[in-house]
């Protein structure tokens, strides 16, 4: 997240026909708690194209979707992401009703064809799945990475390289083999006379002071800035098994061993008598884990219940003793999760949804809390113990126009406090819909957590959406 961003203005155009989206949006957000950091706004503006297309022909099927942010304002937040970038050739029903796939490319969800359609009268229907229910569900960026320079709101990337599927009857089994690794993309940040800055109101600066010998002293950042091949040459390796259909009951298995999504930095730092001030270089570091994810789901005509486990193990980076190396623990997440479908009794709410999340840490030589706090200040994922509730309106259709509300709360257990989040949005004819957010976060305790850190962050958020069909 230390790397400076600068993203030219790209715009990419495909000339395909069929379902394919190009949205342009104009974005305003208003912070309810003024700061007074150094390059930090109270006020920020942007706007975003989001683009894309899935379709398939014969035994071919693919997707692109691409997301766009260009700030309007001096904070220098500018975004290019590529969350799907795939092509697949699907060979269906052939040695004794064996399905057969292989996608190249980059994609976020596994995706399969319900089966080979060749008329045009019924399309294809491509069926996606998570590796990980839970990591999809909580935004825990283990799995996959994320462009998340708003952490409250992450925008899942898939996985790079090739996936090989073979499917029959009720199973599925996956093989994701790959020599590209692309990580999270975070704020854009710069190194300024040592001062590690951010126009963003997400980024938490490094500790800016030490104590050595009974004096504060300056601490002053340097960045090392690695060569590309380092950060993109990295192996991985996944698979995952599937019995069942996500349309009754189902159970899934999936294993990986690849890089950890988040950039890590080791540090060699040292009193500098010249500046009298505390060097701090740092060294991009990549380092690698195992991640083993469990579900068990099952859907009815009212209800939808899931059971997750995931655990990562994270293996340590090699760096000399007197170095700052982050040290991640071997953890073991457990996820309950419950949806109502409440739509066809024509309630105002269409939908409840209540997520549970607990975290257990192996092995933690500095505590539970410490460890979570280590977490939390990289940025990999929002709660450790905690649950969620949220309710969605369905849409009230006037004339050309419909409106829907959903409502949404995420308390944190170690925090005390959570996150009440209220969105609108509000569809204006065929073509534009207008869309506003209000987030709420608060916490009782004093000492730094996720809640604690970004609690200042009370926003409103108006988004004009203006929709394009190609």
């Amino acid at each position: 997240m230390f790397f400076r961003k600068r993203y030219a203005f790209l715009l990419v155009f495909f000339l395909c026909k069929a379902q394919a989206q190009l949205d342009v949006s104009f974005g305003y957000s208003a912070y309810l708690t003024h700061t007074d950091l150094e390059g930090q706004l109270n006020h920020y503006m942007d706007i975003g194209l989001d683009f894309d297309h899935y379709g398939g022909f014969d035994s071919w099927f693919y997707g692109v979707e691409i997301f766009s942010l260009f700030s309007l304002d001096e904070s220098n937040q500018n975004y290019l992401s590529i969350t799907d970038l795939f092509a697949a050739y699907e060979l269906t029903d052939v040695l004794g009703g064996y399905n057969f796939n292989f996608t190249l490319g980059r994609q976020k969800r596994l995706s399969y064809l319900e089966g080979q359609r060749k008329d045009h009268e019924h399309p294809m229907h491509i069926y996606p799945e998570p590796w990980s229910f839970m990591d999809e569900i909580w935004h825990l960026g283990l799995w996959e990475g994320r462009a998340n320079w708003d952490y409250l709101r992450p925008i899942q990337k898939g996985l790079t390289g090739s996936f090989f599927t073979v499917a029959k009857d009720q199973w599925l089994f996956t093989v994701f083999l790959s020599g590209l690794f692309i990580p999270d993309s975070g704020p854009a940040v710069s190194i300024n006379k040592g001062i590690v800055q951010s126009g963003s109101r997400w980024f938490l600066p490094p500790q800016s002071e030490f104590i050595l010998f009974s004096q504060r002293i300056e601490a002053l950042y340097w960045l090392h800035e690695p060569y590309l091949k380092d950060v993109i040459l990295n192996d991985s390796v996944a698979a995952r098994f599937r019995f069942g259909s996500q349309d009754r009951q189902w159970f899934s298995l999936a294993y990986a061993y690849k890089p950890v999504n988040q950039i890590y930095f080791k540090v060699d730092g040292g009193f500098s008598i010249d500046k009298k001030a505390v060097d701090s270089n740092i060294h991009y570091q990549s380092f690698k884990h195992s991640l083993f994810s469990m579900d068990f789901g099952m859907k009815r005509s009212i209800f939808k219940t899931v059971l997750s486990v995931t655990q990562e193990k994270p293996f340590k980076p090699k760096a000399p003793d007197d170095w700052i190396v982050p040290v991640l623990p071997e953890t073991t997440f457990f996820s309950s999760y419950i949806e109502l479908d409440l739509e066809k009794y024509y309630l105002p709410v269409k939908s409840l949804k209540f997520n549970c999340l607990y975290s257990y840490f192996h092995d933690s030589e500095s505590g539970e809390e410490d460890q979570l706090k280590l977490d939390l200040n990289t940025n990999r994922f929002k709660l450790s113990r905690g649950f969620s509730v949220s309710a969605h309106s369905r849409s009230f259709d006037w004339k050309n126009q419909a409106f829907s509300v959903d409502l949404g709360y995420w308390y944190s257990i170690p925090d005390e406090g959570g996150w009440f989040n209220v969105s609108f949005q509000w569809h204006i004819g065929p073509r534009f819909v207008l869309e506003s957010q209000i987030d709420i976060l608060g916490t009782n305790r004093e000492e730094k957590s996720f809640f604690n850190s970004y609690k200042h962050n009370d926003r409103v958020m108006v988004r004009l959406i203006y929709l394009t069909e190609g």
